[in-house]
């Protein structure tokens, strides 16, 4: 994640070649981090996809 920018499942894969976001978030989360998640539908121009926007509220390190 890059700072508390928010960011989308599909831009962590595409910016961030993070190919399973929700699994990372869930690792960070175990690691003390403190990430909200945001449900919301996209328009990839193919279809729509209900898709997570994830939010770095605080961590071990962040705080």
């Amino acid at each position: 994640m890059r700072g508390s920018s928010p960011i989308t499942t599909l831009e962590a894969r595409q910016k961030l070649d993070i190919m399973h976001p929700a699994a990372r978030v869930q690792e960070l989360r175990g690691l003390g981090h403190d990430i909200i998640t945001h449900w919301q539908t996209v328009d990839t121009g193919k279809a729509k996809h209900r898709v997570a926007r994830y939010v770095l509220l605080s961590g071990e390190n962040h705080e």
